[in-house]
């Protein structure tokens, strides 16, 4: 099968992004031709697993990641409209620059669908694939009457104009069960659930054997942003310094957003939670080469964010051997059991998840019990040659 997977921007380490080049390596290892195309690639970018992949910049006079970054409603609204723009102007050039023999054309996100229709009228006998990551018109609400009603509508009225693109996808791939809802209820499209993978032979580690101590070591990773609820995490080591316990919290939140309102909110948090001298917040992040060393100093693992997100760090803290905490919230939460292969917490209590560090840390055999469990699940059941081979019988299925 020759494979063209478009992703308009590709000059930063993002969720989307690791995605495509993990696909990307598993459908190439499986004997298919794959060709990369974005608008905006930096090879720093998740340099590893982009190593020997084929990868074709079509690049405009402005990089679609430099239009992100506003503050104002203004700002936003401007920005949105230099977004709506590029968009259309990268979509036409990765088309022509695209042979007319891809039997599959595979769009990720921002915007890129626009290729996939476009690309339909070069080659009628395509396949083309929409992987949505998140939809781009899914609403959430504002502060103040005026920002929420404007975005309401902006929203709105994108969705209508953009429908005659996305529309024309053969299939849409989703990761988890609030997207298939929202790609098939509202966007009334063909839908199907394919669960991201992971890499599991680069992060095992065998499961720690030694009992934590009084002195244990919370992970979170993730973007940076209100819904990742990174402060649960701060306000839990600080429930369980309060209970004699040496609590201390690595959070590997990226700023990848640039939101300096939000960054200096939860700054300010960290500085009057009272334990500033427990948390390590690394808000430039970690260079991907060294997680393992992150994974290896670290007792559990928390998954904090609280509405239906999909996140592969928890299931790759897993097949590094440790534990995970999970909030009950999370589209993470869909695929795994509760006492077995993790436990759960309740979203935005912090208090309830503190209870499920100290059970972790005071009943050894049922750490090991849930480390083992969630190692074993990562590893029978998201794999990237399975995610690659799921991808491609859906797309090879008939309708």
């Amino acid at each position: 099968m020759k494979i063209a997977i478009v992703l308009f921007n590709l000059a930063t380490e993002a969720g989307a992004s690791r995605l495509l080049f993990s696909f990307a390596q598993s459908l190439k290892k499986q004997g298919n031709t794959v060709v990369i195309f974005t608008a905006d690639y930096d090879p720093k970018c998740f340099s590893l697993l982009s190593r020997g992949l084929d990868i074709r910049e079509i690049r405009s006079r402005v990089p679609f990641s430099s239009v992100f970054g506003s503050k104002t409603i203004f700002g936003k609204a401007w920005e949105s409209v230099k977004l709506y723009r590029l968009a259309g102007i990268n979509a036409e050039r990765i088309t022509a620059a695209m042979e007319d023999d891809f039997d599959i054309v595979n769009c990720h996100t921002d915007f890129s669908y626009r290729v996939g229709a476009m690309y339909k009228k070069k080659n009628p006998k395509a396949k083309f694939i929409w992987t949505m990551h998140d939809s781009p018109f899914d609403f959430n609400p504002k502060k103040g009457f005026i920002r929420n009603l404007l975005s309401r509508m902006f929203y709105a009225a994108q969705e209508m104009m953009e429908r005659k693109f996305f529309k024309k996808a053969d299939i849409v791939v989703v990761i988890d069960n609030r997207n298939k809802e929202i790609a098939e209820k509202e966007l009334k499209l063909n839908t199907r659930i394919l669960r991201g993978g992971v890499d599991f032979d680069a992060f095992y580690k065998p499961v720690k054997s030694k009992p934590v101590s009084k002195k244990v070591n919370l992970l979170s990773v993730g973007s940076l942003g209100r819904y990742r609820r990174f402060e649960d995490v701060v306000s839990a080591t600080v429930i369980l310094r309060k209970r004699g316990y040496d609590a201390r919290a690595l959070l590997v939140c990226k700023d990848f957003w640039g939101d300096k309102d939000y960054r200096a909110e939860f700054e300010n948090f960290i500085k009057k939670s009272g334990v500033e001298d427990y948390v390590d917040a690394r808000f430039e992040g970690i260079p991907e080469n060294d997680f393992m060393s992150v994974y290896k100093k670290s007792d559990i693992y928390v998954y904090a964010t609280h509405i239906k997100i999909w996140g592969i760090a928890p299931f790759e803290a897993m097949s590094a051997g440790l534990p995970l905490i999970v909030c009950r919230g999370s589209s993470d939460a869909e695929v795994l059991k509760d006492n077995s292969n993790s436990l759960f917490f309740e979203p935005l209590n912090p208090s309830d998840l503190a209870d499920k560090v100290e059970i972790l840390i005071n009943n050894n055999d049922l750490r090991r019990k849930v480390a083992s469990s969630g190692q074993k699940f990562v590893k029978e059941n998201l794999s990237w040659d399975a995610y690659a081979k799921g991808f491609l019988e859906i797309a090879l299925a008939k309708k």
